[in-house]
């Protein structure tokens, strides 16, 4: 998805992946801000503003970022 968006609209594309970063970010200090996901152990943080949704799970201190994908697509 974003390797379409980058060919229309380079800049888009930078300001989503910037938005994107921005928000996961959070997560080292909030772990549990995203919703609980359909998977055991796997949240899912909504990034305001666009379609798409971060899947992540924690282990211990760490956070994993598992996939971002967009909102319309089957998890």
């Amino acid at each position: 998805m974003v390797v379409v968006a980058s060919r229309d609209s380079p800049s888009g594309a930078v300001r989503m992946y910037e938005q994107i970063e921005h928000m996961v970010s959070f997560l080292a200090d909030w772990p549990k801000l995203g919703r609980q996901g359909r998977r055991r152990n796997v949240r899912e943080l909504v990034i305001p503003q666009t379609p798409y949704v971060v899947l992540y799970k924690r282990k211990g201190a760490a956070i994993y970022v598992l996939r971002v994908m967009h909102g319309r697509q089957k998890r």
